[in-house]
């Protein structure tokens, strides 16, 4: 009798811990990552139950092993600044601090050669460093909010390699749409045509594809303005592209550089119907 209890006893303790920290606590985690109120994600997370308890009977859970993988990177990406999304994230904040802490104009001269978006004949490497620059904390906290709230979940999904391609391709896309857009409107000899945006810094561009990507990827997702009233992803994405597309063609002289955001989007947009859609 004690002999079948030794063996009975760690076969139950092995029933308790695969249940419990393989299969439950993984899942629970996943639906309470940001903007999990996608029913994608949800589906998801519901097909991989089902195709687990499936795989377990035949083959010891191997869709357990494919989805552990990938919440154990998320767990461990989170925490080191391998993660693309918090690499970037701090490398804008020391670029903003190294801008700000001198006023002088020999140093404002150099920030201006080395991160602004103006002459790109001149300072070619400006179309990936303007991405890292911004005019001030406002820019700033705007886009660092923005990437922070799908910027995780996006990478997730993807992957480390898809979601740099696409940040900077993005960025890089919104850079050449703003130059386009300064220069067509530089030799209009309509005076109203011209805007009042002739340098661009930012990661505005870069950010929007990445909204637009997670939007086609979770139109059903939902934002919360304000903290209370819930906005699914395609709306407020495409309200958003919509108020950019308002401002640039009627001339918006706000200061805004609207053709990158659009341009930026628009780089999004391919990612997903090219790279994206029907892979993740």
């Amino acid at each position: 009798m004690n002999r079948l209890k030794n063996i009975i006893n760690p076969l139950k303790t092995f029933n308790l811990h695969f249940n419990r920290n393989n299969i439950k606590k993984p899942i629970l985690d996943f639906i309470l990552t940001p903007n999990s109120k996608c029913t994608s994600t949800l589906a998801r997370t519901k097909s991989f139950n089902h195709r687990n308890s499936n795989n377990q009977n035949r083959s010891s859970g191997s869709g357990h092993k494919e989805y552990t993988k990938d919440h154990q990177f998320f767990k461990s990406a989170k925490q080191s600044f391998m993660n693309p999304v918090y690499a970037i994230t701090g490398a804008n904040i020391l670029v903003y601090i190294y801008m700000h802490y001198d006023n002088s104009y020999k140093h404002q001269k150099k920030v201006f050669n080395d991160f602004a978006l103006s002459d790109l004949e001149k300072h070619p490497l400006t179309l990936i460093t303007h991405m890292f620059a911004h005019s001030n904390l406002g820019h700033l906290v705007f886009n660092t909010i923005s990437l922070l709230a799908v910027g995780p979940q996006l990478l997730l999904h993807i992957g480390v390699r898809e979601f740099c391609l696409l940040y900077f391709a993005a960025g890089i896309g919104g850079g050449l749409g703003f130059l386009i857009s300064r220069d067509f409107y530089r030799g209009n000899k309509n005076s109203l045509m011209r805007r009042s945006v002739d340098v661009a810094v930012g990661a505005s561009g870069a950010i929007t594809g990445v909204l637009v990507s997670y939007a086609m990827m979770f139109p059903y997702s939902q934002f919360y303005l304000y903290g209370l009233l819930p906005v699914p992803a395609a709306l407020l994405v495409g309200g958003y592209m919509a108020w950019d597309a308002y401002n640039e063609y009627n001339q918006s002289r706000s200061g805004v550089a609207y053709a990158g955001h659009l341009a930026g989007g628009l780089v999004g947009a391919l990612f997903y119907l090219f790279r994206f859609r029907g892979r993740y």
